[in-house]
């Protein structure tokens, strides 16, 4: 694929001279963006010192690991990471505390920007104030003068390193409300946050338009984004491969139809793979100029909108370990920068603390000479909120899809998060051998995989302290946000935190990604989100004890998670490989797929309360003119909502039957040991399968989907609305359209009602459909009406008196949307005789009995009294 991928840019190269002519370096802007992070390894109370009240930071985890085993039930000391070397490496120093500064320091003009999580912040704080592993108390003084002049910004992010697509929205805004509470107090800003950044870089770079709400209503006006996030929504993107003769290059699944809204772009394309697996397309200017996005309220329809600041996947990569230069700016982006009212930005991100060159050689060396190389270029050097303001006068409303960047392994950009989530899985350990046709997935039994469970503990967590959030706030109390961040301030005075402000708080440490990015493999990460659940469970006990009957919040409900990813068509993924058989990790699927799901409420949910709502799009194209698609009320876009039951499967939830089900000796959910959890609490599993069965004539079809879920106090949820463009793989259901009429023998003096089963026919997901009828056997005298929709598939109407013409002697009727779609029962309609009320009756025919000499009167089917026979 290298080979087909650099033929193409050499045949584009005539039209990138073209463009050239037109191009101007001033219209390039340049930045950097750098990612600083660590984990609260260890999502437990602490015991080091006098602040029994709080998590623990990296030198409480490092001083305590020895002890914590739990009284034996665990045979590991927790946590497993060795702190002492992760925190202690030069690298990490520098980065840390003076290197962005020092960076800043070896070039002028320009700056970039930097995330810094507020576990980050906690652990660093912690160590410097302490004079431990050679940090010093000064560790957040660079970051704060660099701040400050202006050539920093230090981006808003979500405290723990979540990833926000994933998050329950409640959970989400905690997040970036206690980053918010750090973030002043670590770099010298106002209390009352006026000066805080306007940015936001999302972990792992995970972007979702879901996300634009809440990030408005916290204050954000950009996020920075992938830029083939946006390549990929280019209609245009599959010109450049051709799967079917098995040629892609890229790692990831292809992007789904429903996301293709972008521009149709032929010429700016490029390919590249900086490292194996990590290979994206792109295409210029498009995927580096300023854009809008937005978020529809599902329920009002209120609109949010946010700028998307791109940052290149490709470029991304080798600067974060070398120095790429500017060769590729100059030979594939700069030559499209023609318009100087939409500039376009080449904006690398990397770690900060990766290791190049044996120490911080990157902010020294690599990034002085990119701003530096760009200047002579005549590339303008800038901070992204200095682009952001120089080009969001002219920015254009666009789609961006779901994703994070190309650097995770085994996800390399998917738009399904698979590197953070996964689907159950096939796993005779546990009786799941129910598999997906070709994968490793099965979603019925359900399977198992660590990256699907995880999810169970996080959901359950969620509700408790949403809830009990709810309730302490009905009673007129409060959950203050910096409370939550720090039960102790800095100074170390208790700040009297609520036990909901306490269970947040503890709750919100088991949240980290990289805890599914490794996959507990030797780190003990499976055990950390559930230990983080029980914590902030066991914290609200007493408070919830007497008021579990002011639950006024409904169930939490994880994203809507679908299998496969792009049903009808290619999709990505490890669970595709089938040891000794088809190895392929990117397979063609079947249109059939599943809806999947966590739901947890503490008032229970009681059984068929958690429904799929599906839909058919009228004409395939979800229309960024049009907010239909995005409401649950709909419009002339959409169809009506189907309602799928959803089929519940407890999970496993002690140690034993988690550990069988993991069947690695790596991993242990000692957590779940009954003798430290008597009474685990998880998320149930919920799946439905779409079929034609339950949503006729689906494939080919452009679908929305959500999951509404009820408690037991009759609470509700809904989730957003999903989007999916199902392909057609050549199947189709043996059910064919059928009519019947009521009554079966129908008159002249009574109503007619005829019910019509579309089964699987185009005419099932129509907006309208009418009965075409006719009470004669003259072809001229048709008539038409629409019918009532009575299920997801069925249609009624009923003829009164007055519409039934005296004598008729037949209704015939046939199907139709108004359009080129019937139901005509293959050319023959559906017909019935009617009977004539006026009508004598009399005996159809006589027998006669020589036995007796009798003549007997044989009655008509329609007779009601016998006439003498003749």
């Amino acid at each position: 694929m290298k080979k087909t991928a650099w033929i193409t840019l050499a045949a584009m190269g005539t039209a990138l001279m073209a463009s050239a002519v037109f191009a101007a370096p001033q219209n390039v802007h340049v930045s950097r963006f750098w990612h600083n992070h660590q984990p609260i390894y260890w999502p437990e109370w602490n015991s080091n010192g006098s602040q029994n009240q709080r998590v623990q930071y990296a030198w409480d985890s490092i001083v305590l690991k020895s002890g914590q085993n739990y009284g034996g039930i665990s045979s590991s000391q927790h946590p497993e990471n060795n702190l002492t070397d992760i925190f202690g490496l030069d690298d990490r120093r520098n980065a840390y505390q003076g290197g962005p500064a020092n960076s800043l320091n070896q070039f002028s003009g320009g700056g970039f920007a930097l995330s810094y999580s507020g576990s980050l912040i906690d652990n660093v704080r912690q160590l410097g104030a302490g004079g431990n592993l050679g940090y010093g108390g000064n560790w957040n003084s660079g970051n704060t003068s660099a701040r400050q002049s202006g050539r920093l910004d230090l981006v808003g992010f979500t405290y723990h390193h979540s990833l926000a697509p994933l998050l329950p929205k409640e959970v989400f805004r905690k997040e970036l409300q206690t980053f918010k509470q750090a973030w002043w107090k670590a770099w010298g800003g106002n209390s009352d946050l006026s000066d805080h950044s306007k940015g936001y870089f999302p972990t792992e770079m995970a972007f979702s338009q879901s996300l634009i709400d809440v990030l408005v209503e916290e204050g954000y006006e950009w996020s920075i984004v992938a830029s083939h996030h946006l390549s990929r929504t280019a209609p245009t993107y599959f010109n450049q491969f051709n799967l079917d003769g098995n040629q892609y290059g890229i790692f990831s699944t292809p992007p789904n139809k429903a996301d293709l809204l972008g521009p149709s772009p032929t010429t700016g394309w490029w390919y590249s793979e900086p490292n194996p697996g990590n290979a994206a397309w792109n295409v210029a200017p498009f995927a580096y100029q300023l854009h809008k996005a937005q978020y529809v309220n599902p329920e009002s329809g209120a609109v949010k909108q946010m700028y998307l600041v791109p940052s290149d996947d490709v470029l991304s990569y080798r600067f974060g370990y070398a120095n790429e230069g500017i060769g590729k700016i100059q030979d594939f982006i700069a030559p499209y920068a023609n318009d100087s009212n939409k500039p376009l930005i080449v904006m690398p991100a990397s770690d900060g603390d990766n290791a190049w060159g044996g120490g911080d050689s990157s902010w020294r060396e690599a990034t002085p000479q990119f701003f530096n190389d760009s200047a002579n270029a005549g590339y303008v050097k800038n901070t992204p909120q200095g682009f952001v303001n120089a080009a969001k006068a002219n920015a254009d409303l666009v789609h961006i899809e779901d994703g994070a960047w190309i650097f995770p392994e085994m996800d390399y950009g998917s738009p399904n998060f698979l590197k953070w989530i996964e689907p159950p899985l096939y796993n005779t350990a546990i009786g799941a051998t129910n598999r997906y046709p070709g994968t490793q997935a099965d979603l019925e039994t359900p399977g198992f995989a660590l990256k699907f469970f995880s999810y169970a503990p996080l959901m359950a967590g969620a509700n408790w302290v949403i809830t009990a959030e709810q309730i302490l706030k009905d009673e007129g109390g409060s959950v203050a946000a910096w409370k939550v961040q720090a039960p102790y301030d800095w100074d170390g005075t208790w700040m009297n935190p609520n036990d909901v402000e306490l269970a947040w708080h503890i709750y919100l440490a088991g949240l980290d990604s990289g805890f599914n990015y490794y996959g507990g493999l030797g780190n003990d990460d499976e055990t950390k989100p559930g230990l983080a659940t029980k914590r902030a469970i066991d914290k609200l006990q007493s408070f919830m004890s007497t008021r579990m009957d002011k639950d006024a919040t409904g169930p939490t409900v994880l994203k809507p998670q679908r299998f496969p990813y792009n049903p009808g068509a290619y999709t990505f993924g490890w669970y595709n490989r089938i040891p000794g058989g088809d190895e392929r990790f990117l397979k063609k699927m079947p249109s059939e797929f599943y809806v999947w799901t966590h739901a947890y409420d503490l008032s229970g949910i009681p059984d068929g309360q958690v429904v799929l709502k599906v839909r058919v799009d009228n004409d395939g194209v979800n229309s960024l003119a049009t907010t239909d698609n995005e409401t649950y009320a709909g419009g002339a876009d959409v169809g009506s909502w189907i309602s799928i039951p959803m089929t519940k499967r407890v999970l496993p939830k002690t140690r034993t039957a988690l550990n069988a089900a993991a069947a690695n000796g790596q991993i242990d959910y000692f957590n779940f040991d009954p003798a430290f959890w008597p009474n685990p609490v998880v998320a149930d599993y919920y799946f439905a399968k779409i079929t034609d069965a339950n949503v006729p004539g689906f494939r080919g079809k452009l679908l929305d989907y959500y999951i509404e879920a009820t408690d037991g106090r009759s609470n509700i949820s809904k989730s957003d609305i999903q989007h999916v463009f199902v392909e057609h793989d050549g199947g189709a259901s043996s059910l064919s359209p059928s009519a019947s009429f009521n009554p079966g023998a129908p008159s002249d003096c009574a109503p007619i009602t005829v019910n019509f089963n579309a089964a699987t026919s185009p005419l099932a997901t129509a907006a309208v459909v009418n009965i075409s009828y006719h009470f004669s056997t003259n072809t001229n005298d048709w008539a038409s009406v629409a019918m009532t929709r009575d299920g997801s598939n069925t249609f009624s109407y009923t003829f009164g008196t007055n519409q039934i013409p005296d004598n008729a002697p037949q209704l015939e009727v046939a199907f139709n949307d108004g359009g080129a779609n019937w139901a005509n029962n293959g050319g023959n309609n559906w017909k019935v005789s009617i009977r004539d009320c006026e009508a004598p009756v009399g005996p159809s025919a006589v027998v006669f009995d020589p036995a007796s000499f009798r003549r007997t009167a044989i009655l008509s089917p329609f007779a009601t009294t016998p006439t003498k026979a003749r």
